[in-house]
């Protein structure tokens, strides 16, 4: 109270030094100057508030993942190196288990339908029926869903995936 009561008696043309003497206590000119430093353009805070409303609209529709913050879409030229990377790294048995096996199994399917080729779990010849079609985005599906109920573990993911296609099987084992 005792501060409101300071303000409004500036503005009404009490004297414009603080009654306690403080050289700290910035008077109205000041105030309004730092306020004038610390703006942005109507234009500015026009755009930001409705990138603000976009983004509030997908955490309430339940539409944001979490995952969209601070990531740019990737190059080209980076599409293609973690493309070849990942296929080094199936092609050389270089993967750690069940989760990074299927985490560049999809890396690879991903790059392979972007550019307009036949997926990953597509057979190697013969026409892409829509039945193919529709067991290669099968599939993928259950990879993803073996992915996102792993929770890190590679056992899981392997035991996620021997349910989701009834056959025991651990991937990248050697048998």
């Amino acid at each position: 109270m005792k501060h409101l009561l300071r303000l409004n008696l500036q503005f009404f043309g009490e004297p414009q030094t603080p009654p306690d003497g403080d050289p700290k206590t910035k008077t109205p000119e000041e105030m309004l100057q730092e306020l004038m430093r610390n703006s942005v353009p109507k234009a500015e805070y026009d755009a930001l508030k409705k990138q603000y409303n976009e983004f509030f609209a997908k955490v309430a529709t339940g539409q944001f993942s979490g995952e969209e913050g601070g990531k740019k879409e990737p190059t080209e030229d980076e599409k293609q190196q973690e493309f070849y990377k990942a296929i080094d790294i199936i092609n050389n048995r270089k993967f750690k288990g069940s989760i990074d096996f299927m985490k560049n199994a999809l890396i690879i399917d991903d790059y392979l339908v972007s550019h307009g080729e036949r997926s990953a779990f597509a057979p190697s010849r013969g026409k892409i029926t829509p039945e193919i079609e529709s067991d290669c985005t099968e599939f993928k599906d259950v990879l993803k869903d073996c992915l996102a109920n792993a929770e890190g573990s590679d056992r899981r993911c392997s035991l996620a995936f021997s349910e989701a296609i009834d056959t025991p099987y651990e991937v990248g084992s050697r048998s």
